[in-house]
């Protein structure tokens, strides 16, 4: 029988809440904590790796049902997402898999919450334009970036590595934007 390893005693704890629309009535769990990129360091008393720490936000869910009708049957369709019956029960949902960066510009777009979209000087980096669009796609509500589209496509393109990589990200961004 295998023994789990014990959890690393540099894990962060998760943030507090951030708050997106002060009436919110519903919280997203967004990421995971867990380590994740190692490092180079000969100290063992010290974190010799990077950690990724979930995000929880607190949203108003009638916005994000406007917003994508993914969203929409998610948390009005009877699945597991949807409000629990029971009242003063905090209505939570976890989407592990999703990026917490990403997730709050997706937010702020959804929310007219314009503080919250990054102001890149010179455009956003391909990679976080990449990340937006992917989950813009995956909720079905990539019409939310279109404001932003060119602008960010334009500069974004301009300080991309020459790599096969980076030209798929470019044409994914390129193709889903419209």
């Amino acid at each position: 029988m295998a023994s789990t390893p014990d959890p690393c005693p540099f894990l962060p704890k998760d943030h507090a809440i951030t708050t997106i629309h002060g009436d919110g009535d519903l919280l997203l769990k967004v990421g995971t904590t867990r380590c994740s990129t190692k490092l180079h360091s000969s100290s063992s008393d010290q974190c010799d790796h990077l950690h990724d720490v979930a995000h929880t936000f607190r949203v108003c869910s009638q916005a994000m049902a406007r917003a994508s009708p993914v969203w929409k049957r998610m948390l009005f369709g009877g699945f597991a997402e949807s409000k629990p019956p029971k009242e003063g029960v905090d209505w939570t949902v976890a989407l592990p898999d999703d990026s917490p960066e990403a997730m709050l510009t997706v937010l702020g777009m959804v929310h007219a919450r314009f503080d919250l979209i990054p102001r890149f000087e010179y455009g956003p980096p391909l990679q976080k334009v990449y990340d937006i669009t992917i989950m813009t796609d995956k909720y079905d509500m990539t019409h939310i970036v279109r404001p932003w589209a060119l602008a960010w496509l334009n500069t974004a393109s301009g300080g991309m590595k020459n790599d096969f990589q980076s030209h798929l990200e470019l044409l994914w961004v390129s193709w889903g934007t419209g």
